[in-house]
């Protein structure tokens, strides 16, 4: 689910994390991969997919805290796909 783990961590320079709602990156991930339901094997499989990665990624940020441990954080609820982001660094907004 993520390369911010635990283990990687001696070869890791630096790490972000992007800061979005669940329900928002769920929003964001059905209508990306709307264009490839056939692939997931209809719309029910596709939601099915995306409840199992959910679950993965919770399990992830649970266990090895990149949220916590990146560097800079990034708050990706902000603007729209291709806009500027805003990153929360060290010492506030950069």
């Amino acid at each position: 689910v993520g390369s911010n783990r635990r283990e990687f961590e001696p070869y890791i320079t630096v790490a972000f994390w992007i800061e979005v709602e669940q329900s928002q990156r769920l929003q964001r991930g059905l209508a990306r991969d709307l264009a490839y339901v056939e692939s997931f094997g209809g719309q029910a499989a596709l939601e099915e997919f995306w409840a199992g990665w959910q679950q993965a990624e919770q399990r992830y940020v649970d266990q090895h805290e990149p949220d916590r441990r990146a560097r800079f954080r990034i708050d990706g609820a902000r603007g729209k796909p291709g806009q500027s982001v805003y990153v929360i660094g060290p010492s506030g907004v950069v």
